[in-house]
């Protein structure tokens, strides 16, 4: 056997035995390492390797007497991926009137408030022959950047937007950027319940978006409209207010009520 397929072949186990642990814990909240060594059968030494590993990656957490628990790190992500999900579903169809109204590729992007930042989960392509290439938003990215992260900025309650400016923040040409001197621009934006920029991320493109909100009327994220500068005229209002019909629509689907 070859070093290559060896490697594959622990990488393989590591995997297993980590979905067998976390699979454990769906049944019961704490283990100790002997009690889940018999469970799923496999050697003590091994599994307790794998439990520390976890650890260290905050996945779990160890008690006193040496057991292990779930750590809230590995609930929190938990709770965001059964959040993303709903956040697809709910949004996609509205996302697709929102493209057939417009013709312009629309994107969902999702909020994450530990790291303060968005990404983009879902797009609808553009049928026109000159389309926004929207790979760029699948990256992590600061909210004071782009329209999508300036519609969330908009949204967020005083304090978060505060905490949020507490860590110094520049522009895409290194110009420091701060609560202060966003507050015209974030004022309009809740005015029109959308944010548009004009090339201020993606050089030669132009998006608007408006935010998404949860049951509990947080912002969890929101509907983009983007398309990249052309020889014909578009009516930005119009986009920017389909835009903040869809995500009116998919936070209702959330359990967001109308103010």
């Amino acid at each position: 056997m070859s070093p290559t397929t060896t490697d594959s072949a622990r990488s393989r186990g590591v995997v297993r035995r980590i979905v067998q642990v976390m699979n454990a814990f769906t049944e019961q909240p704490q283990w100790g390492v002997r009690e889940l060594a018999a469970r799923l059968e496999v050697p003590k030494s091994g599994l307790h390797r794998t439990l520390q590993e976890m650890a260290v990656e905050h996945l779990l957490s160890s008690a006193e007497d040496g057991s292990y628990v779930a750590s809230a790190e590995l609930l929190r992500l938990a709770s965001g991926l059964v959040q993303s999900a709903d956040l697809t579903r709910i949004a996609h169809p509205h996302m697709l009137a929102a493209r057939d109204a417009t013709h312009e590729t629309t994107l969902l992007v999702a909020y994450d408030d530990n790291r303060r930042q968005i990404i983009a989960l879902d797009a609808v392509a553009s049928d026109h022959p000159i389309q926004f290439v929207w790979a760029a938003l699948r990256e992590w990215t600061d909210l004071h950047l782009s329209a999508s992260g300036k519609a969330i900025l908009a949204s967020l309650p005083p304090t978060d937007l505060v905490n949020y400016f507490a860590t110094p923040r520049v522009d895409v040409k290194g110009r420091p950027v701060t609560l202060r001197s966003m507050e015209r621009e974030l004022r309009r934006i809740r005015d029109t319940g959308w944010a548009i920029t004009h090339g201020d991320r993606i050089p030669g493109t132009t998006g608007v978006c408006s935010p998404i909100l949860n049951g509990r009327d947080r912002v969890v994220g929101g509907i983009v409209i983007a398309w990249p500068n052309r020889q014909t005229s578009v009516d930005e209002e119009f986009i920017g207010r389909t835009c903040m019909e869809a995500a009116r629509a998919t936070s209702v689907g959330l359990g967001w009520l109308r103010g």
